[in-house]
């Protein structure tokens, strides 16, 4: 569909203004995140109107049924299939969520909620890289909102609502800024760390966070920048240099910091190596050097949160080994652990859809319904037992080591077939793991 035709709709379209902002509402709030193709050069207005009546349509209808109402995925679905035949050229994806962030709220009456926009294209901009003093990369940069993060948020299953208690608090420290609170008063210091043991997704996490927020902030910001400090490459072969390496590094940080309509997030993983606790550090050889690192790193913390356009994500596996002036200085400290029965459950169906969209599983539109499905319900709930105790790295691979070690190169292979093989991977994968860790392993060296 070409422009005009869009502004043709728009305008016989009565419209009410949306606050994507903070105001306060009794109506449950709706965010609608629309994605554009980058060849189009639609309004961001236009996109809106058109999309607004094209809900409101699919809402009438949905209650002109026996049904009467239509959950938010399902509305997703619904618009979609319009889309790629009314706004394929436009319109590439759109996602619905409340504002808990689930999308399987049932909705009914389009006036009946608060629609919140956003509206944005992909960046162009390459990802590039910076040394400090060696030869050795200091941090990697991107420009958000990246393809190479595209639907890393959904993907992401918890049991606890710690997306959007990140996303929140994401969004107060922004609202906190604007408003110009006196930090002296109120303290927030724009730090957030997550802990827990390896393949959790706290990584991940932190990277599909800055993508969210670099959708949520398109209004405020024409650009987030991610940066990724490789806290290993901080330490110097020289004696006392690693100090005035992080003071180096973060002088450069600094500079992108200023850069009018940038917002930054700053990701320090594995933050234990950089912030070793102090004190185990006095009792080594050579302590100095680490201690001037632990305390150059807590010294640019304090001078660079005045800045009301960054945030930093920290991530540990090991969080007894970080300095407690340091953890002090998280706001949020969350403890990540392994995914819970039903967390996997969730995984597995969406690996799941994924098996099924690109053809390799036969298509059973039943997937969609396993709460009525008993067959299918009780075959991923024995693999979710098997599965406990994985993280969620370890999950993502098990269907690939299914399909290697049972089908091969196979497609169009049953649902209720690939499960039962799943089950049985499950039950290898944990038997390797456990023989790894007690040194039993059975593999021959050559």
């Amino acid at each position: 569909m070409e422009v005009e035709n869009w502004d043709v709709i728009a305008n016989v379209t009565e419209i009410t203004p949306d606050t994507n902002g903070y105001e306060a509402s009794e109506q449950l709030k709706i965010i609608v995140e629309v994605l554009l193709r980058q060849s189009s050069n639609a309004s961001e207005s236009t996109v809106v109107n058109v999309l607004r009546k094209r809900i409101r349509d699919k809402l009438n209808y949905a209650r002109g049924t026996s049904v009467g109402s239509i959950s938010l995925q399902n509305l997703r679905r619904e618009m979609m299939v319009g889309i790629n035949t009314v706004c394929k050229d436009h319109v590439e994806s759109i996602c619905f969520e409340d504002a808990e962030g689930k999308d399987s709220t049932e909705i009914t009456n389009y006036s009946d909620y608060r629609w919140c926009f956003y509206v944005y294209k992909m960046q162009n901009e390459a990802t590039f890289e910076d040394s400090i003093g060696e030869d050795v990369t200091a941090t990697v940069e991107r420009v958000l909102p990246s393809r190479e993060y595209f639907q890393l948020w959904e993907s992401l299953v918890y049991d606890s609502c710690v997306k959007r208690d990140l996303l929140n608090y994401a969004m107060t420290t922004v609202h906190f800024s604007e408003l110009n609170i006196d930090s002296n008063l109120i303290t927030w210091n724009k730090v957030i760390l997550l802990h827990g043991p390896p393949g959790t997704g706290k990584t991940s996490l932190c990277r599909a966070l800055a993508q969210k927020l670099s959708i949520r902030l398109t209004e405020r910001y024409h650009s987030l920048h991610f940066i990724e400090i490789n806290s290993h490459s901080l330490f110097s072969r020289w004696f006392s240099e690693s100090g005035k390496l992080v003071m180096k590094l973060f002088e450069k940080i600094e500079t992108v910091v200023r850069t009018p309509g940038v917002f930054v997030c700053l990701l320090i993983d594995e933050v234990e190596s950089l912030a070793r606790a102090r004190q185990a550090s006095l009792s080594g050889n050579e302590p100095s050097d680490a201690v001037r690192a632990v305390n150059a790193l807590l010294t640019q913390i304090d001078k660079i949160k005045q800045y009301p356009n960054i945030l930093i994500f920290t991530t540990s596996n090991i969080s007894e080994a970080i300095d407690l002036a340091f953890v002090d200085r998280a706001d949020i400290k969350q403890y990540i652990g392994n995914p819970s029965e039903d967390a996997i459950m969730v995984v597995c169906i969406s690996c799941l859809e994924e098996l099924i969209r690109k053809g390799v599983l036969n298509s059973d539109p039943s997937i969609y319904f396993t709460e009525n499905d008993n067959a299918t319900q009780d075959a991923l709930r024995r693999v979710a037992k098997a599965c406990q105790g994985l993280s969620g790295r370890s999950l993502r691979k098990l269907p690939f080591l299914t399909i290697a070690e049972h089908f091969s190169t196979k497609i169009g292979i049953g649902v209720a077939e690939f499960l039962d093989a799943l089950n049985k991977t499950a039950k290898k994968y944990q038997a390797d793991s456990k023989a790894l860790r007690n040194g039993t392993s059975h593999i021959t060296s050559s």
